[in-house]
């Protein structure tokens, strides 16, 4: 393909971006300044670039929308060679790492994703009553408040979220007393619990995706390893809307000798 139509309509910025070779680049601008149309061209020149040769790209964003209209703009630069082309949310990419992978952290590859919180939220429930049910509970006492189900049905709500919260900045329940004292002996027994009750149900949430990937880079770092030999390029949309895990993800996954990172953010990001 020729570069006038990839580097159609763009500013010289735009376009040393777009044609950048080697090495890691971070693009920041404003809204509606053509950021997407940066990384989405980017690609396409580096497929393009590539043709006949076998490694990957892979290009993280924060929505399925997002994700298949990029697709879609690219495919059309590049035809079939899209093939070539990992692009979806940090969630979906490690919803696929653990589906090949989890095995090695003691994950089953046929694990469950539920559609909803609500169903999140019940495990959550039936975590605590099974344990208040137990002869032999350790933590009947600490749990006791909980007893009464309307109690409980009011708490677990926030409990919930306050758990995906902790997830969201890689803190398991052991960790919580590394945090300051915000969090009850009886809130780490339930996240303890929760979690124990998907293991037990070979079940994953939304968080557990981002949680368990870094895991898994981090203590298998020969699993990054693979992954960097075959995505040689790493390109991500959006970059001020990535949390705690989500940036170790991008740390664990590039280890120390991946460079060929591509950054879009915004400069106007709160």
């Amino acid at each position: 393909m020729e570069y006038n139509v990839l580097l159609d309509g763009l500013n010289d910025q735009q376009r040393e971006a777009v044609l950048h070779k080697d090495g890691s680049l971070l693009v920041i601008s404003g809204p509606g300044s053509g950021k997407t149309t940066i990384l989405t061209r980017r690609i396409a020149y580096l497929l393009n670039e590539s043709k006949g040769e076998t490694f990957k790209i892979l290009a993280l964003t924060f929505t399925t929308k997002a994700a298949n209209e990029m697709k879609e703009r690219i495919e059309k630069y590049v035809g079939n060679d899209v093939k070539r082309l990992f692009i979806g949310t940090f969630h979906s990419f490690c919803c696929d790492v653990l589906r090949k992978y989890g095995s090695y952290i003691g994950i089953d590859n046929e694990f469950t994703l539920y559609e909803n919180n609500g169903e999140y939220i019940q495990l959550l429930i039936e975590a605590i009553q099974d344990e208040l049910a137990r002869s032999d509970s350790k933590y009947r006492d600490i749990l006791m408040k909980f007893k009464e189900d309307a109690v409980l049905r009011n708490s677990v709500q926030g409990i919930y979220a306050k758990i995906i919260q902790l997830k969201n900045r890689l803190i398991a329940p052991a960790e919580i007393h590394q945090v300051g004292s915000n969090f009850s002996e009886d809130f780490r027994v339930m996240y303890q619990l929760y979690n124990e009750k998907l293991r037990a149900n070979n079940v994953v949430d939304f968080a557990d995706l981002l949680f368990l990937s870094c895991k898994l880079f981090q203590e298998r770092p020969f699993i990054g390893k693979q992954y960097r030999n075959v995505y040689r390029y790493l390109l991500i949309d959006e970059a001020q809307d990535t949390n705690k895990a989500q940036f170790e993800l991008i740390q664990a996954l590039c280890g120390r000798e991946h460079r060929n990172v591509f950054v879009v953010a915004c400069e106007f990001a709160q």
